[in-house]
């Protein structure tokens, strides 16, 4: 991540608004659904390191039960959303 001013998280050409809860590319906000913001959200929040899927579960989805497969679901979202802008394909990353 680049930088980060107040709620603002930058990284290739995006910037994550994580108190309104939206992603904007250049100057443009991206359509996503709410739970794939929350897991930027969190990603972005900890930039670089390695977070597991039980603590972006745990984040993400703390009130309620949900299969892991819906976090492959929106993680491949986001993946596909960043593809479409021209962004690397390992911006987020699978270890």
């Amino acid at each position: 991540m680049d930088n980060e001013i107040n709620n603002l998280r930058s990284f290739g050409k995006f910037r994550l608004d994580a108190e309104k809860k939206v992603l904007w590319f250049e100057n443009e906000p991206v359509n996503l659904a709410l739970k794939e913001v929350e897991l930027l959200c969190v990603l972005t929040e900890h930039g670089g390191e390695v977070i597991t899927k039980d603590e972006l579960m745990n984040k993400v989805w703390a009130d309620s039960f949900v299969e892991e497969s819906n976090l492959s679901r929106h993680i491949y979202r986001l993946r596909k959303t960043f593809e479409e802008f021209g962004e690397a394909k390992d911006l987020i990353q699978t270890v």
